[in-house]
């Protein structure tokens, strides 16, 4: 009888540890669970931040929620619940900080970004009031309290930690030893190879590992993403270590007055407008290099668009255009 029973203890136990590595495994799956895609922490209250979802299937954020750690706090300060919120396949979500009136040593966010957003944030004090050394978490929870949290599932940062003034490029990435700032006064894209969250507090934050740097007050790249987790954008230059810098204005245009004006840190020769289908509706080449120009779009319908620009070292950038009736 005790033979027996030893013999069924034992069954049990190796299906325990079979399910246990499977749920393991699964919770850290390639490819399964929405991130933080991109982090924009610009001047003033430029700050916003985006959700990519690397899935084939629109996917439900009931039950996660966004988490700010302010100031190197062990617990979150802020939240923003978003029950609400589906992601479509290989889409991206993004949240912009909501204040839009200027206040005495709060200037407003800039409308230009606050136009990218799908949600607004809430008053200060709010996630999207974070500064180079505030700690950001998507959770799983489904509790309003802030303290409530069933598991990580991205951390920025490194929560408990308050960076001096942000986390730098050098060991160990605190501000300790003097290097360049990367979690302040730039914006943030995850490397394409990334296809998943950070689920556990990392001993150090080296941003760079994951993340690749644009300058300052760049958005550009907002509710897009490049991820190997999508078959369609392998290869494709959305956004890549061979970028530049571009600025298109105004990126809000009207259909009577169409006037894209295009300024750029390296010569180019070329521009291409793809429609929201990737089909090719607008193409200019010139034969002489330009660091400046204007680009009429008269004639295109209303909807969004994609500005590629090519530099004469065959860097390309491509940029969101939306055209209003």
């Amino acid at each position: 009888m005790l033979l027996q029973t030893s013999k069924i203890m034992k069954k049990l136990f190796i299906i325990l540890v079979i399910v246990t590595s499977f749920c393991v495994s699964l919770r850290a799956q390639d490819c399964s669970e929405p991130f933080i895609s991109e982090y924009v922490e610009g001047s003033g209250n430029n700050k916003a931040l985006e959700l990519y979802n690397p899935t084939n299937r629109p996917f439900s954020l009931r039950g996660y929620k966004l988490l700010r750690f302010s100031n190197g706090s062990q617990t979150p300060t802020e939240q923003i619940i978003l029950n609400n919120v589906t992601i479509p396949p290989y889409g991206t979500f993004v949240i912009v900080n909501g204040q839009k009136e200027s206040q005495q040593n709060s200037p407003a966010c800039d409308p230009n970004l606050q136009a990218l957003a799908d949600m607004l944030d809430g008053t200060y004090p709010a996630v999207c009031y974070f500064n180079g050394d505030d700690a950001i978490a998507l959770v799983k929870s489904n509790s309003s309290d802030l303290s409530e949290i069933e598991e990580f599932v991205d951390i920025f940062g490194k929560i408990g930690q308050r960076p001096q003034t942000a986390w730098t490029n050098v060991f160990p990435y605190d501000g300790s030893v003097k290097g360049k700032w990367i979690t302040a006064n730039l914006t943030l894209i995850r490397k394409p190879s990334i296809k998943k969250g950070v689920k556990e507090n990392p001993e150090y934050f080296d941003a760079l590992s994951q993340w690749d740097t644009l300058p300052i007050n760049t958005w550009t790249e907002l509710r897009k993403h490049n991820c190997e987790c999508n078959p369609a954008s392998r290869g494709k230059d959305f956004y890549s270590k061979n970028t530049f810098y571009v600025k298109l204005y105004p990126n809000t245009l009207n259909a009577s007055m169409a006037i894209l004006n295009i300024q750029t840190e390296i010569p180019f020769d070329k521009v291409e407008v793809l429609d929201s289908n990737g089909k090719l509706v607008l193409h200019q080449k010139w034969s002489s290099p330009l660091i400046e120009t204007k680009l009429s779009m008269q004639g295109l319908p209303a909807g969004i668009y994609f500005v590629r620009v090519h530099s004469l070292q065959h860097h390309i950038t491509t940029s969101k255009l939306i055209i209003n009736n």
